[in-house]
């Protein structure tokens, strides 16, 4: 089976007291995956129109965006609110997931496999126990019970899974209670749904959220679908980019795909409201990131580092006692990444993918068909693979400890490199940009070159290739994602093509930059330069093969032993001499400079 994720759109008439006196209509947008149905010849759609009351009609099933609300103040009553049989179908194997919130009294309830009031499943909290139960023709014949509370008012992640004749059900991800069901037969199958049975103790109101049914091999996790062209937002200027895109609308709708990622992620993890109280939305999240001096980097690029802060701002404003909002610590996955991004999905933590230009939600992952599932702000796909190609991925997990980083930001054709008090290159390196769908206009490639929670010590920097100042631009980040900002300036250095510095980090306070202190040797790159021969050969300083020469000698040189450095150092400075008469003094020099 493939599948879809559609928002479903609910309209349903409910009887409230005993004159069974028709209401109001209420409107339901669900988010719901529909399972397509492979046949030899075709795959059909299986889609919801109406969910429907069995059982007793008197009691309210009230419905708002995203939420059901079931309430009743009858004493031992029934009353189930169910998918329609004719128009959704459950897989044979499948998971039922959403958030359940008890309101008032002590019984709340879910079903499934629900055939009719007399035959189905349920799973019933009461107090301090859970109790999942089937029944047969109006028989309890199934019966298991473990310990759980339940607390008014506080809201649980519910997940229950069949697989064959296993039940799992996980709440808040731990699992409760799994088992294999002795009473499974070919009538072990049916709808899904919700249900009302106070017992002594009413009124009973539950309320369920976020409601998803897919089949078992799927892994989804729900992510609300945000768009950045949504009428509330998308007009709006993202950035600065009327300074610096040319087309005649420096929007959200046009750059936003990052921003409205990062929102996505921010609002599944429970951020929703921002440190002034405004929702988090994309409008909200722009701006705030313009407000700061870190925020947006380069033409429009979302500065991840800057973002950790902002969450861990809101973590610290509206976490309560018993409900604790994560910090969210960033990082940066390369190729290959497929069982990373697995891995992430399958740990309940969705994620963002480049692809070439733009950036998109992961949160599904479909083992029948080997396909990731996305939630993506711009286009109407379903799956990563309709986008050409899948760059890199951008983690998001959830912590309350570190949010350090060292991170380095410059032009593609500077190279960066961070190194450790033992002279090994410590940081990774990435570039983006965003493409515009509609004009195809690109921003200007930017590269991040990162050190994630680094240990407390001294670093030294080496910049290769700056040419202007702001062609590279330094943030350190504390462990709660405060920043100190170090543009090098052409005064401070006296070859700024080539520069060097030490950065002094601890996790309390941040960084400091320190001069290179000239009385102890500077600490040997072969990536130093290596880089600096592409810079000049790319300014055609270096003729090709001559270059051939050295950066076939130099590669080699970097991944043999330190030991033995010293010997192809001497054998690279015998060699610019030897092509003194085809270089200038000043490339030689550089590149000697470099291996001395």
């Amino acid at each position: 089976m493939a599948f879809k994720a559609a928002f479903l759109n609910v309209t349903l008439t409910v009887g409230f007291g005993r004159c069974n006196e028709r209401v109001k209509y209420f409107t339901l947008f669900l988010f719901f995956i529909t399972a397509w149905l492979t046949f030899p010849s075709q795959t059909q759609a299986a889609t919801v129109e109406n969910w429907v009351i069995k059982g007793s009609q008197n009691e309210l099933w009230t419905q708002a965006i995203d939420e059901v609300t079931g309430y009743s103040q009858h004493y031992f009553t029934e009353s189930f609110f169910v998918a329609d049989p004719v128009s959704f179908i459950v897989p044979e194997n499948f998971v039922f997931r959403f958030k359940l919130t008890p309101i008032q009294g002590v019984d709340h309830n879910f079903v499934w496999n629900f055939q009719d009031t007399e035959n189905y499943y349920q799973a019933h909290f009461n107090g301090g126990a859970v109790w999942v139960s089937r029944f047969i023709d109006g028989e309890e014949m199934l019966s298991v019970g473990k310990n759980f509370i339940t607390s008014l008012g506080q809201t649980y992640e519910i997940q229950l899974k069949q697989v064959g004749n296993r039940l799992t059900l996980v709440i808040d991800d731990q699992a409760i209670v799994a088992f294999d069901d002795l009473t499974h037969n070919e009538q072990s199958e049916g709808l899904v749904g919700f249900k009302l049975s106070p017992g002594a103790v009413i009124p009973v109101e539950t309320k369920y959220e976020h409601i998803m049914a897919y089949d078992a091999a799927v892994t989804l996790l729900p992510v609300s679908l945000l768009q950045q062209n949504d009428e509330q937002w998308g007009e709006i200027e993202y950035d600065t980019a009327s300074q610096w895109s040319d087309w005649e609308a420096p929007t959200i709708s046009r750059w936003g795909c990052a921003l409205t990622s990062l929102t996505m992620i921010m609002r599944y993890h429970g951020l929703t409201t921002m440190p002034d109280g405004q929702p988090v939305d994309p409008a909200t999240v722009n701006q705030w990131l313009l407000d700061e001096e870190d925020g947006y980097v380069g033409q429009g690029l979302v500065n991840w580092f800057a973002a950790t802060r902002l969450i861990r701002q809101i973590s610290e404003r509206y976490s309560v006692p018993g409900s604790q909002l994560p910090k969210l610590e960033f990082s940066y996955q390369g190729l290959p990444w497929l069982e990373v991004g697995k891995n992430e999905l399958l740990t309940g933590r969705p994620l963002i993918a480049q692809v070439p230009g733009h950036f998109t939600v992961v949160n599904g992952y479909d083992e029948h068909n080997n396909e990731f599932l996305i939630s993506d702000p711009l286009y109407s796909y379903q799956y990563l693979s309709q986008h050409p190609a899948t760059l890199s991925l951008r983690l998001f997990r959830p912590s309350q400890t570190d949010l350090s980083a060292l991170v380095a930001v410059h032009r593609p054709e500077v190279v960066v490199e961070i190194l450790n008090e033992s002279g090994v290159v410590v940081s990774q390196t990435w570039r983006e940009e965003i493409v515009d769908s509609v004009s195809g206009e690109s921003t200007e490639v930017w590269q991040f070159t990162v050190v994630n929670q680094p240990a407390a010590g001294r670093y030294q920097v080496n910049v290769v290739g700056a040419k202007e100042e702001g062609d590279v631009l330094i943030f350190t980040y504390d462990q709660l994602a405060n920043v100190e900002t170090y543009l090098p300036l052409k005064s401070e250095y006296i070859n700024f093509e080539i520069l060097s510095f030490y950065l002094a980090f601890n996790k309390e306070t941040g960084g400091e930059i320190q001069p290179l202190d000239l009385t102890e040797p500077a600490v040997f790159s072969w990536g130093n330069f290596l880089a600096r021969l592409n810079q000049l050969k790319n300014d055609q300083l270096i003729n090709q093969s001559i270059y051939e020469r050295l950066n076939a000698l130099a590669n080699l040189a970097a991944q043999a032993d330190e030991t033995t450095w010293p010997r192809y150092k001497h054998y690279l400075i015998n060699l610019l001499e030897f092509y003194s008469t085809e270089m200038a003094g000043k490339t030689r020099n550089d590149l000697k400079e470099i291996l001395k």
